[in-house]
């Protein structure tokens, strides 16, 4: 609790210092455009810690604009995140947002980093907030289902994504969760129509994205007994997240019902490597085994 607490102080300590950066001025003689350029190009070149300061002392420019304080606190959170500096980051995201007028995909970037620390009552707080300044965007709606989903809420999660999907009917990843959330509710019909609403837009996934994908249509497949197709969507899916062990019981299971008993047992073998006490996993192999 009180490691908690020190977190807390310290996010508001940092919030606190951005906006007192608000009135400050920078280094003599350094124009604040020039130093924001040698910062972006450090950031380019992925020399994060540079450019975190470069962006510090642009910031410090009392020429500048709002919206470029805004913009350098947006570039200098994301950074943080990257090097771990949650704190930080969350008290630059808190900076952004304080400075007027408000940009409501600020409360995006802040409520997805709250839902990545699994600070979901925040989360939820942001994607309203963000809803109320701008109703049109399916962000808040995605990100708001991606909190029921990880709470396992998935009724409420479904409702979530079709609200984001009704605002943009192009959203691939907000198919591709809805997909997820009626699979675990046994809905493989439903999930089988966003999984192939995902193909069809044919939309550029994130590599984690498309690992999910492509073991939530294979998972789906395997379920309808299509288990050819299945087997090539998994070995799709785990050539991405290998350790995935979802899908390595899904795959060892297809496997074994096409009748490959060596890649079988390796998929075992391989869930046991990662969870010595996998019960399934154990009976299974035990069975292959004496055949």
């Amino acid at each position: 609790m009180l490691r908690w607490e020190g977190l807390q102080k310290s996010v508001a300590r940092y919030a606190a210092t951005a906006a007192m950066m608000l009135i400050c001025s920078g280094s003599p003689g350094e124009s604040g455009s020039k130093v924001r350029a040698e910062a972006e190009r450090a950031e380019r070149v992925g020399a994060h810690d540079r450019a975190i300061e470069l962006y510090s002392t642009a910031f410090g420019d009392a020429s500048i604009s709002n919206a470029e304080r805004r913009d350098i606190l947006k570039r200098r959170a994301r950074l943080n995140e990257r090097i771990n500096q949650i704190d930080r980051a969350l008290g630059d995201w808190s900076g952004a947002i304080s400075i007027e007028p408000v940009d409501p995909v600020l409360y995006a970037s802040r409520g997805f980093l709250f839902l990545r620390l699994r600070r979901y009552d925040d989360a939820l707080a942001d994607f309203a907030k963000g809803t109320a300044l701008d109703e049109k965007s399916a962000t808040y709606a995605y990100g708001t289902g991606r909190v029921h989903s990880d709470r396992q809420h998935y009724a409420e999660a479904i409702s979530s994504y079709t609200k984001a999907i009704t605002l943009d009917g192009n959203h691939a990843t907000a198919y591709l969760w809805r997909g997820k959330a009626y699979i675990a509710q046994h809905s493989y019909r439903d999930a089988r129509l966003d999984f192939e609403r995902v193909l069809a837009l044919n939309h550029q996934l994130l590599p984690s994205q498309q690992g999910r994908f492509y073991l939530g249509l294979g998972f789906v497949r395997m379920k309808t007994n299509e288990f050819a197709l299945a087997l090539t969507d998994l070995d799709k899916g785990l050539g991405i997240l290998p350790n995935n062990l979802n899908g390595l019981r899904a795959r060892a299971f297809v496997l074994e019902t096409l009748g490959d008993r060596k890649r079988a047992l390796k998929d075992y073998d391989r869930i046991l490597d990662l969870k010595a006490d996998d019960s399934w996993a154990l009976e299974r192999r035990s069975q292959l085994q004496v055949r």
